[in-house]
């Protein structure tokens, strides 16, 4: 870790290494980004973050946000069995990237980032992540509608897939959608899609 170009190197190998239009999110890379958090902890995900942030832009590839899913995925994997002190202090350096990720998220890549959350929570007990899942209902866009509306259709599908039996959490996110679709800058397409993803609940 104190040479963290390695690291960069294996992850810009890792990204090349994707064929165009056939990119695929591993499980095995998942599972190696999870040894190596929880191995090396908070020093790791503060350096890994701001590349992170890179790779998540708007002007990324497919190939980029398939590694930083992954890496993203191996990273929730990784808080399993740590307790709610070492989340909170990985909490500041991962909520800035969720709240991006989930209010700029494109359409092509949906599919991506709902694999990477359901991949690396569907086992586990979803109570330990309320925090997390507060935090993302909180990052949904107010103001734009079609950002709102993406956000919203994701989010629908990473809880109805996780913790379909939590009524409580649905409840928010039904919320949220309600007030989505009385929103007069809602277009009638995102007033379907909003209404889609509540049935989806």
């Amino acid at each position: 870790i104190d040479n963290f170009q390695n690291i960069e190197i294996f992850i810009s190998n890792s990204v090349n290494a994707q064929i165009c239009k056939e990119e695929n999110f591993s499980k095995i890379r998942v599972n190696f980004w999870c040894s190596l958090f929880r191995f090396f902890g908070l020093t790791l995900i503060e350096k890994i973050m701001n590349l992170f942030d890179k790779m998540i832009e708007s002007s990324s590839n497919t190939a980029q946000q398939v590694i930083a899913a992954e890496i993203f995925s191996g990273l929730l994997h990784s808080l399993k069995d740590h307790n709610f002190k070492y989340m909170t202090e990985c909490s500041k350096y991962l909520f800035p990237l969720i709240k991006k990720l989930i209010q700029n998220v494109d359409l092509e890549f949906h599919s991506i980032w709902f694999y990477a959350f359901s991949t690396s929570l569907t086992n586990f007990d979803p109570r330990r992540f309320y925090w997390l899942f507060d935090y993302m209902l909180e990052s949904i866009p107010t103001t734009d509608p079609i950002k709102s509306e993406r956000s919203i259709s994701l989010l629908s599908d990473i809880f109805s897939e996780i913790s379909f039996s939590i009524v409580n959490l649905r409840n928010k996110l039904s919320d949220i959608i309600y007030k989505n679709l009385t929103l007069n800058i809602q277009t009638k397409q995102t007033k379907e899609s909003s209404a889609l993803s509540l049935l989806s609940l």
